[in-house]
């Protein structure tokens, strides 16, 4: 067994969560009370659970770079996009500016340095890029809204991430501007009708054609997979 992180039963959960969306049985050591056994946790002091792995489990699951860069794996669009799923990806987004605000906003400029994989990006940028990102698609979902199937403007993600506001130890300003945008989205995406929700833009790089619903989706997503990379960085703590 390898221990690969302790803290409290909250935390805990966090991480289990993270683990088992790649397959990855999770063993818990309570210090107080000295058990061993997959997710049996009882109440205990500060930081009490330690949370093991398989040594195996460790080199080709938790380190494998895939499992490393898509944490949650792709973004699959369902066969038959239903109404439950436009109202819990809704949600998704309307909730995403608070539980980032809540993990990130007391971390240190060091924790803030930290990457979630070899060669990924540090948690202030993930930050950053949130904030380009979703501003981007606030845009998109207002031209397609507005224009009979915009070709939007693509942009590159990776250079963006290089400047010096998507590179700065001070995400306050990029907080900002996620809870400013996300609080306007929410309120445009709870208007949706039906013919809303199939309304489209296209993408030039890759020609393809999106519904607005389908759009939705593919950022409640965006929201999780980059909550989930800044979750791997916490628990790495610097390893990379």
């Amino acid at each position: 067994m390898i221990n690969i992180f302790r803290g409290t039963f909250s935390e805990t959960i966090n991480i289990r969560n993270l683990l088992e969306n790649i397959n990855i049985q999770v063993f818990t050591e309570n210090e107080n009370m000295a058990n061993i056994e997959p997710w049996a946790i009882s109440s205990g002091g500060f930081n009490p659970i330690i949370l093991k792995v398989k040594a195996e489990d460790f080199e080709n699951g938790i380190l494998n770079q895939e499992n490393l860069k898509f944490p949650i794996g792709h973004f699959t669009k369902p066969d038959l996009i239903t109404e439950s799923d436009i109202q819990n990806w809704m949600e998704t987004i309307e909730m995403f500016p608070s539980k980032l605000k809540n993990t990130v906003s007391y971390l240190s400029i060091e924790e803030l340095n930290w990457t979630y994989r070899s060669e990924g990006w540090k948690i202030k940028q993930v930050i950053h890029h949130c904030a380009d990102s979703h501003m981007n698609s606030f845009i998109r979902f207002k031209l397609a809204l507005t224009e009979d199937n915009p070709t939007i403007k693509p942009y590159d993600e990776a250079k963006w991430a290089t400047l010096i506001d998507g590179d700065c130890d001070d995400v306050s300003a990029s907080l900002l501007i996620i809870e400013g945008v996300h609080a306007r989205w929410t309120m445009l995406l709870k208007s949706f009708d039906t013919a809303d929700l199939a309304k489209k833009f296209t993408h030039p790089e890759s020609q393809k054609t999106y519904e607005l619903k389908e759009v939705i989706g593919l950022y409640a997503w965006h929201c999780n997979h980059h909550f989930a990379h800044i979750e791997q960085a916490l628990l790495y703590k610097g390893k990379f």
